[in-house]
This record gives C-alpha cells, sequence and structure tokens, in this order.
C-alpha cells in the first residue's frame, strides 16, 4: 500500500508553523508496512486542495489528510474530500452530543460553528477525539482510502494510535518486525561501501540507513505471517550487519552513548566525573539527563578559565601559558584533577575551540583534546571536526561516551 500524506493550512505552507505530525504518520505507517511515497501541503484553499487530492488518489492508495477539520469558515478539508470522492456529508448527532458534552466539561459556551464539527461522511468511519472537539473520519472510495485526522499534535497523535492504526490493520495480516543497529565512529558512506551487496540485494528485510550527526543508524525491517516468521527473515541480515561492523556498533534501538556509557558503568559498579571547559557541562548534562545516572556521576566541574583549570583541578600554570588550554597535557591534567578531586574511578575532560572564532592556524576551530584518566592509565582522543558551535560541541559529548564505552567493553 501507498500513502501520500496531505497536510493542510496556509499556515504550514507558508512556514509559519513547524509540521511534526508528517514525520510522525510517516513512520507509524512505516512500522505497519505502508509506504509513505509523497508529502504534500496545501493552503486552505477550495479548488488547490481538489487538486492535490485527486492527484493524490491517482498515485496513492491511503490518503491520509492533517489539519482543517476545526469549525471555521476555512475549515474545509470534509468538504474538499466529499467533491473529490462524491460522498456526502450528513449531520451525525453522536458527534454533536460528544462535541456539546466537551464544552460542557470545560464551563463553555459552544457557539453554532462548531455544528459544522458534527459533519461526517454517510458511509464512512468515525474516529473518536479524546482530547478536542474534530473527530477524525475515514472513507473507502473503491481502491482508495482517506483517513481525515485533526492538526493539533496533542490530537492527533493519541487518536492515530488508538484507532487509526487499528482500522488499517484489521483486514492486515502481515507482521512487522524492526531492529535499528546504532553505529558511532564510521560515515554513511563507509558503511555503505561494507554493506552494499545487502542494501540492495534484498526486500524483505529493508535495511536503510540514516544518517545522525556523528552517527549512522541502520534501521532492519521484515514483514512475514506471523511474529516468528518476520523474525526469522530478519535474523540472518541482522547476523550478516553484525559480522561486518561489530567494533562499531554500540547500540540498539532505544540507546544512546550517553545510555549505553551509563549502563556500562552500572554493570561495572564504576564512576565516572567530568571536567569541562568548551562544552561548557553539556556533557554532564547529557548524563544527568538519565534517569538513574546518580548511580554512576558525583561530579562535574566547569573549568573555563585558565585560572580556574589551575585553581580547581591543579592544571600546571607551566602547561597553560607554554602550550596553552587546549592540548593534550592539559587534557591529562584536567582528567587528572577530576579524578583526584571526586574520588571517581574516571575522570574525563574536555577543552577546545567550539567558535566560532578563537582558533589560529595552529589551532583552528574545531581542535578538541578529550582527556581520560583511570587509576591504570591517561590517554587522549584529539578531534579535528567541522560544523558550528552546537555541533562540535554535541560531536565531542558523543565522543566522550565513545571513549567510556569503548574502555568499559
Amino acid at each position: 500500500m501507498r500513502c501520500e500524506i496531505v497536510s493542510v493550512g496556509t499556515e504550514v505552507v507558508t512556514g509559519d508553523i513547524v509540521n511534526t505530525n508528517a514525520p510522525y504518520i510517516a513512520k507509524e505507517l512505516n512500522n505497519l508496512g505502508i509506504q509513505t511515497a509523497f508529502h504534500t501541503a496545501v493552503r486552505d484553499e477550495m479548488d488547490e486542495m481538489v487538486g492535490i487530492l485527486d492527484i493524490a488518489r491517482k498515485r496513492a492508495d491511503l490518503i491520509v489528510t492533517i489539519g482543517g477539520l476545526g469549525p471555521t469558515y476555512d475549515d474545509i478539508t470534509k468538504e474538499a474530500v466529499s467533491k473529490v470522492s462524491g460522498h456526502p456529508l450528513i449531520p451525525s448527532k453522536e458527534v454533536e452530543n460528544g462535541i456539546r458534552d466537551y464544552f460542557l466539561k470545560l464551563n463553555r459556551t459552544m457557539t453554532d460553528n462548531n455544528l459544522r464539527q458534527a459533519m461526517v461522511f454517510k458511509d464512512g468511519t468515525i474516529f473518536r477525539n479524546d482530547y478536542g472537539t474534530a473527530p477524525g473520519l475515514a472513507l473507502k472510495d473503491g481502491e482508495t482510502v482517506f483517513v481525515l485526522l485533526p492538526g493539533p499534535p496533542r490530537e492527533l497523535k493519541p487518536m492515530f494510535h488508538n484507532f487509526v492504526i487499528p482500522y488499517l490493520t484489521e483486514d492486515s495480516h502481515t507482521f512487522i518486525k524492526e531492529k535499528t543497529i546504532k553505529v558511532f565512529g564510521m560515515g554513511e558512506s563507509g558503511i555503505e561501501a561494507l554493506l552494499y551487496d545487502i542494501m540492495t540485494g534484498t526486500k524483505n528485510p529493508v535495511l536503510a540507513p540514516y544518517a545522525k550527526i556523528g552517527e549512522v543508524f541502520l534501521k532492519l525491517t521484515a514483514r512475514g505471517n506471523t511474529p516468528e516468521d518476520a523474525e526469522k527473515i530478519l535474523k540472518p541480515v541482522y547476523d550478516k550487519v553484525y559480522a561486518r561492523l561489530e567494533k562499531h556498533i554500540y547500540g540498539e534501538d532505544g540507546d544512546t552513548l550517553a545510555s549505553k556509557a551509563m549502563e556500562l558503568l552500572r554493570k561495572k559498579g564504576k564512576k565516572v566525573a567530568f571536567c569541562e571547559s568548551c562544552t561548557g557541562g553539556y556533557v554532564a548534562k547529557t548524563l544527568t539527563d538519565l534517569p538513574g545516572s546518580s548511580e554512576v556521576f558525583d561530579c562535574g566541574v566547569v573549568t573555563y578559565s585558565n585560572a580556574i583549570k589551575s585553581k580547581i583541578v591543579g592544571v600546571s600554570p607551566v602547561v597553560l601559558k607554554n602550550q596553552g588550554a587546549v592540548c593534550e597535557e592539559t587534557a591529562i591534567q584536567m582528567a587528572k584533577g577530576i579524578k583526584q578531586l571526586s574520588g571517581a574511578d574516571i575522570g574525563v575532560s574536555v577543552t577546545g575551540i567550539a567558535g566560532p572564532g578563537g582558533g589560529t592556524e595552529e589551532k583552528p576551530v574545531g581542535l578538541v583534546y578529550i582527556g581520560f584518566h583511570t587509576s591504570g592509565a591517561s590517554v587522549t582522543r584529539k578531534l579535528n571536526l567541522n560544523g558550528d558551535r552546537e555541533k562540535i560541541r554535541i560531536l565531542t559529548v558523543k565522543n566522550v561516551f565513545s571513549m567510556i564505552i569503548d574502555y568499559l567493553k
């Protein structure tokens, strides 16, 4: 089944609001084995909407519209679908009663234009809206299925999950099995070179790469007649991917570099402390965003100035004067100092030039040193990163957690 998602609203077309609904729906449909072939946005103009829907029904089996179900004069999605399909709209007493109850619960007066939302397709399906007044609708017109959803995400997402997914799968005998393999330290092109035969040689399961900042996610999707069948189809390809990329794989599915590092710290009974300069506490924040981080983390210090680097964690003023704050020796001394100050098993430091200013020919923007000190040894990782200030900081944070993972593995 091929789908076209049609986002309705002048404010979507002009960019006044960010359309988060369409990516959400496309992802959920993909999980059902439904391919989203097109994303379209259209203004609140009847002729334009009818034109887009006419095109959509020629190239998609499922058309999902977002928005245009409200009570005002420019909410015309239902009317446009009615024109295209030839299916009339009729008033629903059940929906009307639901709208009236909604206003009563809020102790607000309902205006007459809200009754426009009680108009439904005579031969269609109604999806209850538990968080608003506009019901969702579905209509089967020959080989085409229309699904009409409200625009506010807080209304759309629970409606889609609770009612639309069961509607779309009620006649389906296909089961989906997915697995996302997460890679750090290897680019998308390098991964493709290693996995090209798998990516191009199989349609079930499908192997699709998604590039993130510093990472690549490899999503495997298998379809089978039973859950066990889908698992059987997925596993051989999963095993092949692992065999070729294992040393670069840090986790799967919901794992992040930070969560994987925390998991390993907990398993090994280790604690970590951070001394940060250019990341300004970003590393510590990323770890402490995770529930349970107090088991593995006691202390983080931001030593932005040279004076504080010396005063708090004991970096040598001579090193700072002769070699500067951004160098291997400073990173090592910061890591040693924070380990000693905190009593942690692992001391990690970050010092670098995040930009946009401050770089030189010898030490350009994007130069970062990560120091890593344990009771057994001290190591550094030198990074030469590209991008703006935020990207450089994000990549630095990810490299910190990657070093922790590598050490604990």
